[in-house]
């Protein structure tokens, strides 16, 4: 039987991994592969600030004055 399960889990101070879930498995050896979990930023940013952030995100008129100003500055 070849089967995989993602759960989450903690690992406590002294490295003894904790997870919260019961496997649908009979008892026996298993491989565990642990990678860390990024821990959530303290950012202060959504991520409907970064998308109303984009230039795309203008008006079409405040595009079209940015662009009408570098156009100026290349001809200059």
């Amino acid at each position: 039987m070849k089967s995989a399960y993602i759960v989450r889990g903690k690992l406590d101070e002294s490295g003894v991994l904790q997870v919260a879930e019961r496997f649908p498995l009979p008892a026996g050896d298993v491989e565990v592969i642990v990678h860390p979990i990024a821990a959530p930023s303290d950012a202060k940013h959504s991520l409907w600030d970064v998308v109303y952030s984009s230039p795309f995100a203008q008006p079409a008129d405040g595009l079209m004055a940015e662009l009408n100003s570098l156009r100026d500055e290349w001809e200059h």
